[in-house]
This record gives C-alpha cells, sequence and structure tokens, in this order.
C-alpha cells in the first residue's frame, strides 16, 4: 500500500454499512457541507463530499483517503496564497480578495475534517 501510514485498518469491529445507508448519510452529509462553503463550489462541494463519505462507510479501508483530502487541500491553499502573493505582490488593504480558490480549498478540508467526524459516528452507532 502506498498510503499504508493512512489507510486505516479494518478489523472485526468496522463491518461496511450497506451501499443504500451510506448513499443516504452521504448525501446528508454532502449537502450540509455544500451549504457552509462559499456558493461557486457548491456542487462539487456536495458532490466530492458525499462520495468521500459513501465510499469510506461502505469500504473500511478506505476511510484514509478522507486524512489525505483534508491534509491536500490545506497544503493547495496554502500553496496557492504563497506562490500567488509572492508573483503578484498584492498590497496589503485588499490581500485577502485576490485569495478566493484559496478559500474555497481550506473550506473543503474543514467539511471533509467534519465528514470523517460523521464517518466515524456512523461506524460507532453501527457498532
Amino acid at each position: 500500500m502506498v498510503f499504508g501510514w493512512v489507510v486505516h485498518r479494518a478489523n472485526a469491529d468496522d463491518r461496511a454499512l450497506s451501499p443504500a445507508l451510506g448513499g443516504v448519510v452521504g448525501a446528508a452529509t454532502g449537502l450540509a457541507a455544500a451549504i457552509v462553503v462559499p456558493p461557486p463550489a457548491f456542487l462539487a462541494v456536495f458532490v466530492g463530499v458525499a462520495l468521500f463519505v459513501v465510499l469510506a462507510l461502505v469500504v473500511p479501508r478506505a476511510r484514509g483517503l478522507l486524512a489525505v483530502a483534508v491534509v491536500g487541500f490545506a497544503a493547495a491553499g496554502a500553496v496557492y496564497t504563497v506562490t500567488r502573493q509572492a508573483s503578484q505582490h498584492f498590497p496589503s488593504g485588499g490581500w485577502p480578495i485576490h485569495f478566493e480558490a484559496a478559500n474555497i480549498m481550506v473550506w473543503a478540508a474543514i467539511v471533509l475534517l467534519g465528514a470523517d467526524a460523521v464517518v466515524e459516528l456512523a461506524r460507532r452507532r453501527r457498532r
């Protein structure tokens, strides 16, 4: 496994949820996440979070992908901000308005972190 240190090791208590129940939980979580993010990212966040949650609930070993996505989106937002500021040299007064893409990336990381909490709660209810 490439991400062996991140991918959750399944054990006897980690049974997969049914795809139907995973779909309901995934759709509800995706909708809640999409409401929180900025409007331009509504559909992408809804679909992405819903798919991540369904995958993590139906395939227990895939839960580690949520952690990888959280770190990836947070790092991408930071790298985007640093490289854009280094190349454009925005003045300090209007600095935040130039980084809407970084804002969306960081919000994606936050809602995926929340989605991981939902997956944990759904698994605990199942046990």
